[in-house]
């Protein structure tokens, strides 16, 4: 019996002192445990090894943790020795689901108050701390937070300085703690060089034609109107001036693009129509026009004769005036060459110079309508007569 006593008493002490620890486990307080960042990531500018990188880092925090009043979130830049050194407030920026936070200027020596962040920088740590208004929690949880660092903040900036980046490596660590709670680690790379250059070669180009006028059909004459070729026959004292025209096109990728000229053929009996100021007669020329106009109504054994452009980029032709605004040349104002030297009267030779009929200063591609007229006295010698020009275009590449 005694046994048997004994027994239950053991049994009952036994069974009271499980109820007890038990109880006590019921109601005992737990300290809060940290939690993990979820979705870490350095977005950086540069991965070149010595050189300024601006930094956006992005995590999200657990659906237990926040940031309240003077909590603070710690950025560790491992190995990056001082390439901290100069970064401050006005090169942070903080944001709260994409919102920026409100941050403390440099003036304020960029600790935290009442109302603004703090960011401080000591060494390889960069300490943002939440304001102390009581009662406030400045961050939620299940936030994403993001931080920019360099030149890409601009709450208190724009920021002027970036983060160094230390010596090439794998595998460098940044941590992410505080007294917020959540803690967190990413890694990134830095590289000898994260450039790479791509060349290329575009070769130049450059299309030059003389076309019939409004067409695409190569030409070597001047055209009057669509079926005949030349000036036609000229009638002394007409007061009509007779005109003919020629398509110049150029297309061309050339960097300052280019410059067609005219010039006559070096010949005394292919120069073009006229007596000299003078008055001596060149048998088979009809030389050029010095007053900058084609007068129609010639006397004696007078005449002129000049060209023009339609191009206002030339420097050389005048600019067709074309008054009737129909495209023909008889309403423009011609010219051949300056007054000046105009002959070598010892040889007889017109003393020519190239003249801008078309120009363009960039590449790409146009057509100029260059015109010729004549008029001559009633005097004027009777005869064929033949002017040749040469045209060259050139590009500048």
């Amino acid at each position: 019996m005694k046994n048997k006593t004994l027994f239950k008493t053991i049994v009952k002490i036994t069974l009271i002192s499980l109820v007890l620890a038990m109880s006590m486990f019921q109601f005992q307080v737990l300290p809060a445990q940290a939690g993990a960042l979820t979705n870490i990531s350095d977005t950086m500018s540069r991965l070149k090894t010595g050189v300024g990188a601006n930094h956006e880092i992005n995590f999200t925090l657990s659906s237990d943790t926040a940031g309240p009043k003077s909590e603070t979130i710690t950025i560790t830049f491992n190995t990056w020795a001082n390439g901290l050194n100069g970064i401050d407030c006005g090169d942070v920026d903080i944001l709260d689901d994409g919102t920026d936070e409100d941050l403390q200027n440099e003036a304020g020596n960029c600790a935290a108050d009442a109302d603004e962040w703090g960011a401080v920088v000591a060494g390889d740590v960069l300490t943002l701390t939440a304001p102390s208004t009581s009662d406030t929690t400045y961050i939620d949880g299940n936030s994403v937070v993001t931080v920019q660092i360099g030149t890409n903040a601009d709450t208190e900036g724009p920021g002027d300085e970036q983060i160094t980046n230390p010596a090439a490596a794998n595998d460098l660590d940044i941590d992410i703690g505080g007294t917020f709670g959540d803690t967190g680690t990413l890694a990134v790379s830095i590289v000898t060089d994260d450039q790479v250059v791509v060349t290329a070669t575009v070769d130049p180009t450059f299309t030059f034609a003389i076309y019939k006028p409004g067409t695409t059909t190569p030409t070597t004459y001047c055209w009057r109107d669509a079926s005949n070729t030349g000036l036609g026959s000229i009638s002394g004292g007409s007061a009509t001036v007779d005109t003919c025209k020629y398509d110049v096109y150029t297309a061309t990728n050339a960097t300052e693009g280019y410059v067609t000229t005219i010039n006559s053929v070096s010949d005394g009996n292919n120069a073009a129509f006229n007596d000299d100021a003078t008055g001596n007669y060149w048998f088979n020329q009809i030389l050029p026009i010095t007053d900058g106009d084609v007068d129609a109504s010639q006397t004696d054994n007078y005449s002129e004769y000049g060209a023009s452009t339609s191009d206002s980029d030339a420097t050389g032709l005048p600019v067709t005036n074309d008054n009737l605004g129909n495209g023909d040349c008889a309403d423009d104002i011609y010219t051949w060459v300056s007054a000046t030297n105009l002959y070598d009267y010892s040889s007889g030779l017109p003393m020519w110079s190239p003249l801008e009929a078309a120009k363009s200063t960039a590449p790409g591609s146009e057509t100029a309508t260059i015109c010729h007229a004549a008029a001559v006295g009633p005097q004027f010698r009777a005869g064929s007569y033949t002017h040749t020009v040469i045209l060259i275009s050139t590009g500048t590449f």
